[in-house]
């Protein structure tokens, strides 16, 4: 009876010991695992940022290159030289102009001659108003909810808008 309890003894704190360590060692894995992931998603969203505003850049030098003739004959041009330019698997360039009427959406063109000021997101974002505002600042990065080309679905979209 004596041995039984000198070997509790002896086994009780080693197994209580290695079972906090794993724990400890689990739990500290985790929160870098997590670490990794916020890290790894924050690289590919800054990605995905810079080659928005190099696509965005490349598509203003395209339409500063049209005939700055008639203004109605221009945006005709514009128009139809952004409408099938697309990057990535979801991105394409739409126009509003500064009362926040679409000019310009190639995704859904039933937008276009609509004023969409007031458009909200389901996270309560005003989009072209906050689009308007970001670039009237000069240019930048705007966070909002937009349907996925081709679904109903929405999906957290970054818009780079410019003037």
């Amino acid at each position: 009876m004596f041995k039984t309890k000198l070997l509790l003894l002896a086994i009780v704190p080693l197994v209580v010991s290695i079972l906090v360590t794993s724990i400890v060692t689990a739990y500290n894995e985790q929160a870098l695992i997590d670490e990794n992931i916020a890290t790894f998603r924050d690289k590919l969203v800054n990605e995905r940022k810079n080659q928005l505003k190099e696509v965005t850049q490349v598509a203003e030098n395209m339409v500063e290159r049209i005939n700055p003739g008639n203004s109605q004959a221009r945006l005709a041009e514009v128009k139809t030289a952004l409408s099938d330019v697309q990057f990535g698997d979801s991105g394409y360039f739409f126009m509003y102009d500064k009362k926040g009427v679409n000019v310009f959406h190639p995704m859904k063109p039933s937008l276009e001659g609509k004023n969409l000021i007031d458009l909200t997101d389901p996270k309560g974002n005003k989009v072209i108003k906050g689009l308007l505002e970001t670039a009237q600042r000069g240019d930048g990065y705007f966070n909002f909810m937009f349907e996925k080309p081709g679904t109903n679905e929405l999906i957290d979209k970054i818009g780079y808008a410019s003037w």
